[in-house]
């Protein structure tokens, strides 16, 4: 499990790479504008309404579908899958023709402020984006499915080729087409994505296009009920997304691309390691615990448990060290004013800590969405989008956009200490991983801290900074390794054993 995870999450960080050059590119031809406030305030409106809807459904249908598999067989578990499909077809389409009809009414929820002719310019970025939830909704469903089928890689090469053409075409596109260049790329992804899922469904003869007409509920029941209670959860989240967007788009402008830019980094890391619980982990742990392979179930989350805090220790000791030096290395591109770049890396750092809440939150869920636990992950997924929610209209005054890092942090390390109260399987270790990798962040972080504030803080290009704490990280993680003898020690020892065999 370890290894695919790896080589999933390599293939991930090289998307994740292509991603960054991209936003570096749209923040050169765009920087902080209105323009790209409304790109996002409409696209954010699409995976609201999405979320809202069928959150829950994509969250939970890998889990159900393995658990049909092994209680009913394969032939009934597709059968009940097609239905699904079908439904949220029609559902879908039923909401893009809602989303094309009341354009305006849609953007003066999400942007009460603007004035008319924003409201305009919104619901116009608003219908040309509309139909696209129709096409990624369907490619969320097939991407899940083949998950389901222990395929996982496919939907990251395809990403990763679909990014590198859109960073082709944004630069050929946009000094002609400005903004609605992105959404060209955004339709081409989704349509290079699709087509690739369906050609790798029918290799493998799963016939999920198979009676798209008929819609049996009996079917659906199943993926609905188990789904059930993440509705509230998904409900809060969107309306905090709703409401945080709202407020953003009340304060200077350019503040909704500023929090943007901002949480990109974090944002990109955490849904790189949730999409590896989501496409490996939550099926592995499903099928070890229906199977009541106990001692499996725990290897496994051990496993990516302790992938996941190295990932962090680089993303936080970056951020904390030198968010100056990515900031100015990818933004400074003189679209975006001094100022703005000061607050965006400030932003990067507060959304680098916040990203490990959210690591534990989901990482926690996921072994209990695994073990039919479910109903506490969306019971305590609610609790925290109601804290971020109260948190987000008590302080935005006094914070600004500082709140809504804060917030997400504060809110998701409390849910994150419910939710391993309730690890389905005695954990054998798992709270001494969880304090050891917390530990390496926070000393890690610290040291990296020091050690550019005291000794290089700007004396070097921002290329060379971030290089040498690259460095630094790998030498900390190291040595707390062998210090704090972690898992990682193995895996450490095995590599050099690796390397003085080749070179023999």
């Amino acid at each position: 499990m370890k290894k695919k995870a790896l080589l999933l999450f390599i293939l991930r960080i090289l998307r994740t790479g292509l991603s960054v050059i991209n936003l570096t590119i749209t923040a050169k031809y765009f920087g902080v504008s209105i323009e790209r406030d409304e790109w996002i305030l409409a696209s954010a409106a699409i995976l609201i309404i999405d979320q809202a809807i069928w959150g829950p459904i994509n969250e939970t249908f890998r889990a159900r579908f393995v658990f049909l598999q092994y209680e009913l067989g394969e032939a009934e578990a597709m059968a009940k899958a097609r239905s699904m499909f079908s439904f949220i077809n029609f559902v879908t389409f039923a909401l893009v023709c809602f989303c094309l009809i009341c354009p305006l009414w849609i953007a003066s929820v999400i942007a009460p402020k603007y004035n008319q002719h924003q409201q305009l310019q919104l619901s116009y970025m608003l219908m040309l984006l509309s139909p696209s939830f129709l096409l990624n909704q369907a490619c969320q469903f097939l991407s899940a499915l083949l998950n389901a089928y222990k395929k996982v890689y496919l939907p990251e090469i395809i990403g990763f080729c679909s990014v590198l053409i859109n960073i082709i075409l944004v630069v050929l596109l946009s000094p002609r087409f400005g903004i609605y260049s992105l959404v060209f790329c955004y339709y081409l992804s989704l349509v290079l994505l699709f087509v690739a899922l369906t050609v790798q469904l029918a290799q493998l003869k799963v016939r999920v296009f198979a009676n798209p007409l008929q819609l049996k509920f009996a079917n659906i029941k199943p993926f609905v009920i188990y789904a059930l209670p993440f509705f509230i959860p998904y409900f809060f989240g969107q309306v905090n997304s709703l409401i945080e967007k709202g407020i953003s788009s009340t304060m200077a402008t350019g503040a909704v691309s500023v929090i943007d830019y901002s949480r990109k980094f974090s944002e990109i890391t955490v849904n790189v390691l949730s999409g590896i619980f989501t496409t490996m982990l939550l099926p592995a742990l499903s099928a070890h615990f229906v199977k009541k392979e106990y001692d499996a179930f725990v290897r496994e989350f051990r496993s990516i448990l302790q992938l996941g805090f190295l990932v962090m220790i680089f993303l936080t000791g970056v951020f904390t060290a030198c968010p100056g030096a990515v900031i100015t290395l990818l933004y400074n591109r003189g679209a975006i004013s001094a100022h703005a770049l000061s607050t965006i890396s400030s932003l990067s750092m507060l959304y680098g800590w916040s990203a490990v809440a959210v690591f534990l939150y989901v990482i926690g869920g996921t072994a209990l969405l695994s073990s039919n636990k479910g109903k506490y992950y969306a019971m305590y997924g609610a609790a925290a989008q109601i804290v971020m929610i109260m948190f987000n209209l008590m302080y935005h005054k006094q914070f600004g956009v500082y709140t809504f890092p804060l917030s997400l942090a504060v809110s998701h390390i409390i849910i994150a200490v419910l939710l391993f109260k309730y690890f389905p399987v005695t954990g054998k270790g798992l709270f001494v991983i969880v304090l050891k990798g917390l530990m390496q962040l926070v000393l890690g972080c610290f040291v990296l801290y020091l050690i550019n504030t005291y000794i290089f803080v700007n004396t070097f290009p921002p290329l060379v900074t971030i290089a040498v704490n690259v460095v630094l990280i790998i030498v900390f993680v190291l040595m707390f390794a062998y210090v704090a003898n972690t898992d990682d020690k193995a895996l450490i020892k095995k590599l050099i054993s690796k390397l003085r065999s080749n070179f023999k």
